[in-house]
């Protein structure tokens, strides 16, 4: 299944759950960094592209884990494929560019 298909995929079933395709709806995406530094690359392009932006440390909580740092960017969009897809690769973009990773995407159901 590519990207797109289980992007589709979570559309439809938040849709199935009762979601409204023509309401916008808060739609969260999660980018991981190493390090806080390289965090704090983000928050200015992601906040000139509409997102609300908040920064987390997540702590290790073992020896073999490593802590890392969470940006978590949210906007009010229509959930569409259209939207995820193209937000998707500016995220891929952005977080790459500051050695980040980005994670996806959720939303909740919005009628």
């Amino acid at each position: 299944m590519t990207i797109d298909e289980e992007d589709q995929l979570a559309i439809d079933q938040i849709r199935r759950a009762g979601g409204d395709a023509t309401k916008p709806t808060e739609i969260v995406f999660h980018l991981y960094f190493q390090s806080e530094a390289q965090a704090q690359q983000v928050p200015t392009e992601l906040r000139k592209l509409g997102y609300s932006v908040s920064l987390d440390v997540i702590e290790a909580v073992s020896e073999k884990e490593r802590t890392f740092w969470a940006v978590t960017a949210t906007r009010r969009e229509l959930l569409t494929i259209e939207f995820i897809r193209a937000a998707s690769v500016e995220l891929n973009r952005i977080a790459a560019a500051a050695n980040g990773s980005f994670d996806g995407w959720e939303a909740a159901v919005a009628n």
